[in-house]
């Protein structure tokens, strides 16, 4: 998607972007995209980004690449969100693939005991060189293996009650596109009543 977004600046497109990593500012960097630091706007109009798993109630996992607080963060401050996905990553049920949990270092240990007591099998994530890898903000990554998540927004809650999850890579119904690869050609899927976290009210 980069690459192609950055063909249409090349002819003329006038936009500005917030990358959600090293790896896609460095390609955005080598197509003379302009950049934006999140910080420096009040929103984004348009989010787009792949998923790992993808259930029919457009409940998503990401975070295998390492970047789920700030897509996350991205996608909360967006007007409109755009999946983009082969159709293999179209599933019934969330959690075959491992469920990412970024952590703060300070509270890593704590982390740990926590889920071992609840029976969560987990990894803590590590590099090809087996060293412990760390987020770009320089966080744990902790990977849970459940299998089957029946009911995303209730597993997130629970998650996020555990003191030091900074963020967890379940994405309940945030988007409103789906745009699927598929053999016969590409599906796009809308989602009518997709939730707008920015509009909910604190009591």
């Amino acid at each position: 998607m980069i690459h192609e977004l950055g063909n249409l600046v090349q002819t003329g497109l006038k936009i500005q972007a917030v990358p959600t990593s090293k790896a896609s500012q460095e390609l955005a960097e080598h197509y003379q995209i302009p950049l934006v630091r999140l910080n420096e706007i009040q929103k984004i109009d348009l989010a787009i980004d792949g998923v790992d798993e993808m259930d029919p109630d457009f409940n998503a996992i990401k975070g295998g690449g390492g970047a789920l607080y700030r897509e996350k963060i991205n996608v909360l401050m967006s007007d409109r969100v755009i999946w983009i996905m082969t159709s293999q990553k179209r599933v019934q049920f969330l959690g075959a693939y491992p469920l990412p949990i970024e952590v703060q270092p300070y509270a890593l240990n704590y982390v740990m005991d926590y889920l071992n007591r609840t029976g969560i099998q987990w990894v803590l994530r590590k590099t090809s060189n087996n060293s412990i890898f760390l987020t770009e903000n320089q966080n744990h990554m902790i990977d849970l293996h459940l299998q089957c998540i029946k009911d995303p927004a209730h597993t997130y809650t629970q998650l996020k009650n555990i003191s030091g999850v900074l963020e967890a890579g379940l994405f309940v119904n945030l988007c409103d596109t789906v745009i699927v690869s598929t053999l016969n050609g590409v599906e796009v899927i809308e989602n009518s009543q997709v939730a707008k976290p920015m509009d909910f009210k604190l009591i």
